[in-house]
């Protein structure tokens, strides 16, 4: 319909956020501390988006469609009331035990306007409204004074919110439920060898219920579902050596499965089966960092040092169909350097992150050829700071 002609996009965001707490904490003695809260949040994001016909040389404004579309989406308001309660039991002088739950409310209010030459003036109006709860319960063992073990468990969500698409079809429910997380993990942590080496190790186990994500009905039209399920499961390790004076060299590495455990369903518009990888998720991830610090005179402290940091193949968004395969994201690394300076309330820094400038791809997509997102390139910066 537009011939050679190109187009042209505008996006113009804004977001308000007010959010209020109150918290109540006291103590039984040294037996059990109890800590009571309430928290409102009030959050509006107008958006609007519009679209031009332009001349695809010259990029001047076309006739007859100069403005082709003109969406309005606002006020999308949020608005959520929680109460929420921690109570710490100190059973003995080496084992703690917390229990803690949270009753959250959501409302949500959604208003489109979609108006320009294309179309007839398309208004769509959603209100969507949840209770939800959340639950943590943790367990920490102290083995000796500065080294810990500990078992938690505790559940999250991610609002849900009205459907803007459920005037266009009968079949379109009018609104999303929270999708909601179960997390397990058992850990230690300590500083041993008279502070020669710090640790920090856990093992994870999280299920994802009520996915949001994109479908489609028989007729082809969009809406987003409750569709699906996951799971990640891992182990995270991180070490602190002190070997010498001033010297810090500190490892870390993560091994995560991250895979669907529920196919989508045949309506949805995106192919997943369960065991395949979510997107973005690295299997193998690590970082390396070593700092050294020198007493240059009275008062006068300066450190140098470096990170590498590795991301290691990652699987790319989920297709819409088995014959399509998914982008697969190639592993890099990125070497840092930085140095400071501080004396008194004054502090110093330069550095250079990515110093080989490895162009290592963040995101990509087959949809545009050319959609390729890097990493940061080299880039060299610095700051001064005084405390006051």
């Amino acid at each position: 319909m537009l011939g050679q002609q190109g187009i042209k996009y505008v996006d113009l965001y804004n977001t308000k956020t007010f959010s209020q707490e109150l918290r109540l904490s006291t103590a039984f003695g040294s037996l059990a501390d109890v800590m009571l809260a309430g928290i409102y949040t009030k959050t509006k994001s107008p958006f609007e988006e519009r679209t031009f016909g332009i001349d695809a040389v010259t990029a001047q404004l076309t006739l007859p469609y100069q403005q082709l579309y003109n969406g309005f989406i606002g006020p999308n308001d949020q608005r959520e009331t929680a109460v929420f309660g921690n109570f710490t039991i100190h059973a003995t002088d080496r084992l703690d035990m917390q229990l803690g739950g949270r009753e959250s409310y959501i409302r949500q209010l959604y208003h489109e306007i979609d108006l320009g030459p294309l179309f007839n003036g398309y208004v769509t109006d959603g209100e969507a409204s949840a209770s939800v709860f959340t639950s943590l319960a943790t367990a920490s063992y102290k083995i000796t004074g500065s080294w810990n073990a500990y078992a938690r468990y505790a559940t999250g969500y991610r609002p849900g919110g009205p459907n803007n698409g459920c005037n266009l079809s009968p079949g379109i429910p009018c609104t999303i439920k929270p999708d909601q997380t179960k997390n397990y993990e058992i850990g230690t942590k300590g500083d041993i060898l008279d502070h020669l080496l710090s640790f920090d190790a856990a093992v994870y186990y999280i299920q994802w219920k009520d996915i949001q994500t994109g479908a489609r009905t028989a007729e082809g039209v969009p809406y987003v579902a409750n569709a699906g399920g996951a799971k990640s499961q891992g182990i995270e390790l991180s070490l602190d050596l002190h070997p010498l004076s001033g010297l810090s060299i500190s490892p870390w590495v993560s091994y995560n499965d991250a895979v669907l455990t529920e196919s989508f369903p045949s309506t949805n518009p995106t192919y997943g089966l369960a065991g395949n990888p979510l997107p973005l998720s690295s299997r193998w991830t690590g970082a390396l960092n070593v700092d050294q610090k020198f007493n240059l005179s009275s008062g006068l402290t300066a450190s140098v040092g470096a990170m590498t940091r590795f991301v290691g193949e990652r699987i790319g968004n989920f297709t819409s169909d088995a014959l399509t395969p998914r982008e697969i994201y190639p592993a890099y690394w990125q070497d840092d350097i930085h140095a400071s300076l501080e004396k008194g309330q004054w502090f110093g820094s330069v550095y250079i992150n990515n110093v080989t400038n490895r162009r290592g791809v963040a995101l990509a997509s087959f949809r545009y050829a050319n959609a390729i997102t890097y990493i940061t390139p080299l880039t060299v910066g610095f700051s001064v700071r005084r405390d006051f």
